[in-house]
């Protein structure tokens, strides 16, 4: 966590990625990667550190480098999977509302990464029906039912996106996050009734 924390000082992505570019990539990539795959063994008494990440990996998600946005939003999917109503908070306040930036190409892919992620990991753990793709709310699945309403709007509005990618992600991932919304529902009723 001290790398990330050297590399992300700034809060602007085009002075990390020169950073990246010139010496602290691969670092950053070793770094996620660990987080990642730590993060679920941690104990809970660690998890206000893990927080003072978010941040990090927020920045990391608006990167003009693939690979590092691809793993953040894996690594970040894996901090909401283990946190989620801290990772949640947060997706909603700060990384949602990236998913509309009309200037930014990259914040606009590493937030619908990010929720992709989340979404497919989560069919992943519970199987809850086909797996062809990872993503926040694939991750999340069962979890993210109470994040569902903040997403599928935004999504939706990515479907008509310039960019291939950003068109493809959010197209299959709204047809995942459609089909919570029932669950969503009948969610919400269940506790409204007990």
């Amino acid at each position: 966590m001290q790398l990330l924390t050297r590399l992300f000082v700034t809060e602007l992505p085009e002075e990390s990625d020169e950073l990246m570019e010139k010496k602290y990539g691969q670092d950053v990539i070793d770094s996620l990667s660990v987080l990642e795959a730590v993060t679920p063994a941690l104990h809970r008494d660690l998890w206000p550190q893990l927080q003072e990440t978010f941040p990090m990996i927020h920045l990391a998600l608006r990167s003009k480098f693939a690979i590092i946005r691809q793993l953040a939003a894996r690594c970040f999917a894996t901090l909401c999977d283990t946190m989620t109503s801290q990772g949640m908070r947060f997706v909603v306040e700060n990384i949602i509302p990236s998913l509309g930036d009309p200037l930014s190409l990259a914040n606009r892919q590493g937030a619908t990464e990010l929720i992709y992620r989340e979404y497919a990991v989560s069919k992943m753990v519970f199987r809850v029906t086909d797996i062809s793709f990872e993503d926040i709310v694939q991750r999340l699945d069962l979890k993210a039912l109470a994040y569902v309403i903040f997403m599928v709007v935004p999504v939706l509005g990515r479907m008509s996106d310039p960019d291939d990618d950003i068109r493809s992600m959010a197209t299959n991932t709204f047809a995942s996050l459609i089909k919570m919304v029932p669950l969503e529902v009948r969610t919400l009723f269940s506790y409204y009734d007990a």
